[in-house]
């Protein structure tokens, strides 16, 4: 039985565990990605409307940008 998919406006440390994740896998732009991960993390930020806390830091907000513009450019590999 899965779980019940993750997302923004939850529980603030899966936030902060998402944003930290995202910027390890950014500054390893030059390794392909498991493309489940990938997904994953892309999916967790596709709702630009959803409340996520760093928004209110434009400085965090902008590194969590920019993670996912490395990420979205990144090759992927197999799980």
């Amino acid at each position: 039985m899965a779980g019940d998919r993750v997302k923004p406006g939850g529980y603030r440390l899966t936030y902060q565990t998402y944003a930290k994740l995202l910027d390890e896998i950014a500054r390893s732009a030059d390794r392909d990605v498991p493309v489940s991960l990938k997904e994953d993390l892309l999916s967790y930020y596709a709702d630009t409307n959803a409340p996520i806390s760093r928004k209110n830091n434009r400085k965090q907000w902008e590194r969590v940008q920019n993670g996912l513009t490395a990420l979205r450019a990144m090759d992927t590999r197999p799980n």
